[in-house]
């Protein structure tokens, strides 16, 4: 089963989930994983049953390290990864996911330049680092999963600054959409802030506030804040997420979206995770959404996930059930 801890930090740092990695030379490492899936969804809405099986995702990662510089370049097949809510549909052809090289300090100052993904939110974008096949956030395109505010897959060119003590880290960033032009009205700078505090033994905290204004004319900024916590209690790890959503569209009411999560190892093999999550889909309706998921691991490398998720939506003839079966192979 996926490593509880590991999991956690990659969902705050936005990398992989790193289970095993291949040293090439001394100051250069690989690692990556390779995500495949069964789903079948079931809805009462007419004509929106269906059944996929798809190679999600491959990712290989490449990290450098020289004295006080490091880099980090992830080639990934699913460069549309958030935009589809539950993260199925690669795409072929190869993108580059992030690339980004980083200076610190022996005082614990960084800075990073490059493409990088948001800092903030529970749920990780890659598939690597969840706990269950789907995500806890799938309305309107997934809106609620950090990084995805307008639609689109959060990829961002920019500068990012960071300090790191021994019981938390702080991050500040600012960056623009991928290919867009800080000219135009409608592309204009984001900027981010993020802290994650870990003082307390086996509890994680993570903090943080995102103005978002890609992809949005002058005065539609997205405003996010969003607060996560996970705590880990012998075989349990249990985590809360909340996330507050304020556009700044004339007559856009703010939205907001919640998820508790409990995840339970009964062996070193074996585990389950049971999810609740609910999210606005406008300014007078939500949507709610249960899910169970078993995973089991079959080798060190190699982990399956089996879940069963009924989403209700507000309003008549709209609640869905999907089954779904996930192997993932990291390296």
């Amino acid at each position: 089963m996926k490593n509880k801890i590991l999991a956690l930090f990659a969902s705050l740092s936005m990398s992989g989930f790193v289970f095993g990695d291949i040293q090439i030379g001394e100051n250069v490492t690989i690692k990556g994983f390779l995500d495949a899936s069964y789903s079948n969804v079931n809805s009462d809405a007419a004509a929106t049953d269906s059944s996929d099986v798809s190679l999600d995702e491959v990712e290989i990662d490449f990290l450098f390290n020289s004295d006080s510089v490091s880099a980090r370049v992830d080639i990934d097949t699913n460069s549309q990864a958030l935009d589809s809510g539950n993260g199925n549909s690669a795409t072929d052809g190869m993108d580059i996911e992030q690339a980004h090289f980083t200076y610190t300090t022996d005082g614990g100052l960084s800075v990073t330049v490059g493409r990088f993904g948001s800092a903030l939110g529970f749920e990780g974008q890659d598939p690597s680092g969840l706990y269950t096949y789907s995500r806890a956030y799938s309305a309107n395109n997934g809106r609620f999963n950090i990084g995805n505010i307008d639609n689109t897959e959060h990829r961002s060119d920019g500068i990012r600054f960071g300090y790191s003590a021994d019981a938390y880290s702080l991050t500040v960033s600012a960056d623009q959409d991928v290919n867009q032009d800080l000219r135009t009205a409608d592309s204009r700078l984001n900027y981010e802030i993020a802290l994650a505090y870990t003082g307390v033994e086996n509890l994680n905290l993570g903090l943080g506030y995102r103005n978002d204004r890609s992809g949005t004319t002058a005065g539609d900024d997205h405003n996010v804040i969003n607060v996560h916590a996970a705590y880990t209690a012998g075989k349990a790890l249990v985590a809360a997420e909340y996330t507050v959503l304020d556009s700044e569209t004339t007559g856009t009411a703010d939205q907001d979206a919640l998820m508790l999560l409990i995840d339970y190892d009964f062996s070193d093999k074996l585990g389950a995770a049971v999810r609740y999550s609910q999210e606005d889909t406008s300014a007078t309706a939500d949507q709610t959404k249960w899910t169970i998921a078993p995973n089991y691991q079959i080798t060190d490398s190699l982990g399956t996930i089996v879940e069963f998720s009924n989403t209700n939506p507000d309003g008549a003839n709209n609640n869905s059930t999907e089954f779904a079966v996930e192997l993932t192979y990291t390296f």
